[in-house]
């Protein structure tokens, strides 16, 4: 089974990277085979585990990074080779859209994530009431994602790191 883990360095000064480490190391550690990815890419979100099954339909998807009711995203200049643009990924429960050459985010619906035990959308408002709209967390779960989890308000960086540690705790005591 596969465990994905994301974060991301954003040019506000969020950093996930840490938290998605810590991820991958829990989950490696009670035996799924896990990765880690701290520059994500359009390619690699949308991309394939080694069985060829959907990255995003990983046993386990673990995202920690900017939200909204409906994505959650991953920036990095580090990807645009410029000091004026950066580049946006992520995961969307909109069609994928390319807004420009640095916008990319891929669709929730394009992939199968039916096998999916567990998603986690470290990021604010992931979890959001929003009227006639489902969230990224009620969207995965009507995907049939077993277990979604996501955040209704605003979430800082400490305090989500501090939830992130607890929780993979607990997860790696069984």
């Amino acid at each position: 089974e596969y465990a994905v883990c994301v974060g991301a360095e954003y040019r506000d000064g969020l950093n996930t990277a840490d938290d998605a480490i810590n991820a991958y190391n829990v989950f490696d550690g009670i035996g799924f085979t896990s990765e880690f990815c701290i520059v994500p890419t359009y390619e690699y979100l949308g991309g394939t585990n080694p069985d060829g099954s959907d990255r995003l339909g990983s046993s386990i998807l673990f995202l920690d990074g900017h939200g909204e009711y409906n994505h959650i995203r991953f920036e990095s200049p580090n990807l645009s080779n410029t000091s004026t643009k950066t580049y946006t990924t992520g995961v969307s429960t909109k069609q994928e859209t390319l807004e420009n050459d640095y916008n990319t985010y891929v669709s929730i619906k394009s992939k199968d994530v039916s096998n999916s035990r567990l998603m986690v959308f470290s990021a604010c408002y992931t979890a959001k009431e929003v009227s006639g709209e489902k969230n990224l967390t009620q969207y995965a779960v009507m995907r049939d994602v077993e277990t979604a989890i996501g955040w209704r308000e605003e979430i800082y960086e400490e305090s989500s790191a501090v939830w992130n540690e607890r929780f993979l705790d607990k997860l790696s005591e069984g």
